[in-house]
């Protein structure tokens, strides 16, 4: 878990410091905002994809022994 918020922090950084040195701060918060709202979007639907998962195929429940 620390692992992906330090790699979200630096990708912030690096992301942040290009942007603003080749852009100006409206290209840069635009470029935020969109790189923010398109990983919102793909944790819903990844959530949503495994709760269809978990409907379709539920958790094993124990040992099944058939003789």
């Amino acid at each position: 878990m620390e692992s992906d918020r330090l790699r979200g922090v630096a990708g912030c950084v690096l992301a942040g410091f290009y942007l603003l040195r080749v852009h100006d701060m409206r290209v840069a918060t635009v470029a935020a905002i969109v790189f923010n709202a398109v990983a919102a979007a793909l944790v819903a639907v990844s959530e949503i994809l495994e709760s269809i998962h978990r409907l379709v195929f539920p958790p094993y429940q124990g040992l099944l022994l058939m003789f």
